[in-house]
């Protein structure tokens, strides 16, 4: 386990809807199994201020960036030996042991810190600005959508939303296939200058 200090977060709109109770409990991070407390933040850069014997990945002072935290418990921050077929397949949000253990992190990116399991953070690119690392997170799920099922070229691609989200995936397909047409969908005016 490590503790880490936060240098930035984002805001996302997920964190904006639970503050302001308008998260919907079907489908906010609350309603995961096993995960009985929520802090907001997830899009953080952090430096590393004290780690764990165990932990062989990181060093204090490195700086890392959140990823998987906020999922609560699986096989690999459990430290089980055999590993359940969704955490062996690499989908730990869907660990079949989420619900028969606490997940001992603590905190999130609107707070000073967090603890942290060790594969609850990635290494953060030296090269990245504070400002660019807080936007890692979003961009992934942009790019992780479009390199599930890559537009060929000449493909016609829709994008439902405008967001933070949506922007991602339009970055993600335009360097994947430039040579496609792209629509993109905005909920608001604004979203569509």
């Amino acid at each position: 386990w490590l503790r880490v200090k936060n240098l930035a977060c984002g805001i996302c709109p997920t964190d904006l809807s639970l503050l302001f109770a308008k998260g919907n409990p079907s489908v906010a991070p609350v309603a995961l199994p096993g995960l009985q407390r929520i802090y907001l933040g997830h899009e953080a850069v952090s430096v590393v201020t004290e780690i764990g014997p165990a932990v062989t990945r990181f060093r204090v002072g490195d700086r890392v960036i959140m990823e998987n935290h906020f999922y609560g418990a699986n096989c690999l921050n459990l430290e089980l030996e055999h590993l359940c077929e969704m955490c062996a397949q690499g989908d730990t949000n869907f660990c079949l042991h989420k619900s028969d253990y606490p997940y001992l992190g603590v905190g999130g990116g609107f707070g000073d810190g967090y603890v942290s399991h060790e594969t609850g953070v990635r290494p953060c690119p030296p090269e990245l600005t504070l400002d660019q690392a807080v936007l890692v997170e979003p961009f992934g799920i942009g790019t992780h959508a479009v390199l599930r099922h890559p537009p060929k070229e000449g493909a016609k691609v829709l994008i439902v939303g405008a967001g933070m989200i949506g922007i991602s995936v339009l970055m993600a397909v335009r360097a994947a296939q430039p040579a496609c047409e792209v629509t993109i969908l905005s909920r608001h005016d604004f979203q569509s200058q």
